[in-house]
C-alpha cells in the first residue's frame, strides 16, 4: 500500500475515518451529515461540480498525448481539484468582487498550496509521527477557518495564516 499512498495520506484516511465513525454515532451529527450529503446532491450544486471535474478531466486527457505528462501525477491532480480548484470556484460565485479580490484570492491559495504541499509532499515520516502530526496542522488549520468567522478574531487569523505557512514552506525548505 506504500507503493501507491504515502504514511501522511494513510494517517490523514485513518484520522477522517475515525472522525466519521465518531460523527456516526451522535445522532444529531448524523441528521446533520445526511442534510449535507442532500444539500450536496442538489443540481445547483451538483451539476457544476460535475462540469468543474469534466473541465479537469479534459484537460488531463489532452495531457496524456504530451511528452511531459506521466499519470503518476493524477494523484495530485485529483487532489488539486477536488480541494483546490473546486472550492476557488464555489468561492469566486459567491464572492463580490472588491478591489483586492485576486489579491487576497492568491493569498488563500497560497495558504492552502502550503497545507496541500504539507499533505501531499514526496517525504513523509513514519507512520507514528503521521499520527501526530496530522491532527496539529487539522487544529491549526481549524483555528484559521475560527478565526476568520470574525474581526474580532483578526490578531489570531494572522498566527494562524503564519503558523501554517511557515509551516508548509519550512516543511518544503529543509525536506523537499
Amino acid at each position: 500500500m506504500l507503493t501507491v499512498f504515502s504514511t501522511r495520506e494513510i494517517s490523514t484516511a485513518i484520522w477522517i475515518a475515525i472522525a466519521l465513525i465518531l460523527c456516526l454515532f451522535s445522532p444529531q451529527i448524523r441528521k446533520a451529515l445526511l442534510g449535507i450529503v442532500k444539500t450536496a446532491c442538489t443540481p445547483k450544486l451538483s451539476i457544476p461540480f460535475i462540469g468543474m471535474l469534466a473541465y479537469a478531466a479534459f484537460f488531463v486527457f489532452l495531457l496524456t498525448f504530451t511528452s511531459f505528462w506521466k499519470w503518476k501525477y493524477i494523484k495530485d491532480i485529483s487532489i488539486w481539484v477536488i480541494f483546490a480548484g473546486v472550492p476557488a470556484c464555489y468561492k469566486a460565485i459567491g464572492d463580490k468582487i472588491d478591489e483586492h479580490y485576486f489579491r487576497n484570492m492568491f493569498l488563500v491559495n497560497l495558504k492552502f498550496v502550503a497545507l496541500i504541499y504539507f499533505i501531499v509532499a514526496t517525504f513523509t515520516f513514519s507512520l507514528i509521527a503521521e499520527l501526530l502530526i496530522i491532527p496539529s496542522i487539522a487544529f491549526l488549520a481549524l483555528l484559521d477557518a475560527v478565526a476568520s468567522t470574525k474581526p474580532e478574531y483578526a490578531l489570531v487569523k494572522k498566527l494562524t495564516s503564519f503558523l501554517i505557512l511557515s509551516a508548509g514552506f519550512g516543511y518544503y525548505r529543509f525536506f523537499a
